[in-house]
């Protein structure tokens, strides 16, 4: 039986809000999300983290290979991707960086609109990488282009 996003993913996703309205705007369900995000990756179900960007190096990734590469490289995602593995001791660990729609004007190298994705193997000890450039869209539409990317990769992994 083909592996569906949707076996992993709760539906719905449930989120307590502060707000006292029957609408919010993204801008609000964004914060709603990080005042309590492991409450919200709980909700998501088992095998969910994030990692922010200077989380990297507490993570386990090295900081001369940020240094050497920029936040924003192959070498950081693989860096990643094999360290949330360790972390989760999961056979697989993946790994996502780049810029989406805008510069970060603290890590000014990198282009924007390209993402490197990696999947850590640890069976294998190997690493499947991708370099997605992503076309002037809007973020939400980028981001999906990327989580496609993303379940290609993991589902050629599982074939």
């Amino acid at each position: 039986e083909e592996t569906k996003v949707e076996d992993f993913i709760k539906n719905p996703i449930l989120i307590k809000s502060k707000y006292n309205k029957e609408k919010i705007t993204e801008k609000m369900l964004q914060q709603l999300i990080l005042d309590d995000l492991p409450l919200f990756l709980k909700e998501l179900g088992d095998g969910f983290c994030f990692v922010d960007n200077e989380y990297k190096i507490k993570m386990g990734v090295n900081a001369s290979t940020i240094d050497t590469y920029s936040v924003y490289s192959k070498e950081v995602a693989c860096e990643m991707s094999k360290e949330i593995s360790l972390f989760a001791n999961s056979t697989y660990g993946v790994g996502v960086t780049g810029k989406i729609d805008r510069e970060d004007p603290n890590n000014l190298r990198g282009d924007v609109n390209t993402i490197f994705v990696s999947i850590y193997n640890s069976n294998l000890d190997n690493y499947i990488t991708k370099k997605i450039e992503l076309p002037l869209l809007s973020r939400n539409e980028c981001k999906e282009i990327i989580i496609e990317a993303i379940k290609k990769l993991l589902l050629s992994i599982l074939e």
